[in-house]
């Protein structure tokens, strides 16, 4: 079984709990994109490019 059918089809709350572990803060950075992004009808890379602050 692979991560994503344990994530799925596994039906022990305790170790589906154990799978979500938080990002460290320093993992993840914040920046403005393009209002596009909020439309599911956009589905190009460039959504998340970071604009000029």
């Amino acid at each position: 079984m692979d991560v994503l059918d344990n994530w799925l089809k596994n039906n022990n709350t305790d170790y589906l709990r154990s799978l979500l572990i938080p990002y460290q803060e320093n993992d993840l950075e914040m920046y403005p994109v393009s209002r596009a992004v909020n439309s599911p009808k956009n589905d190009r890379p460039e959504l998340v490019d970071r604009l000029p602050e």
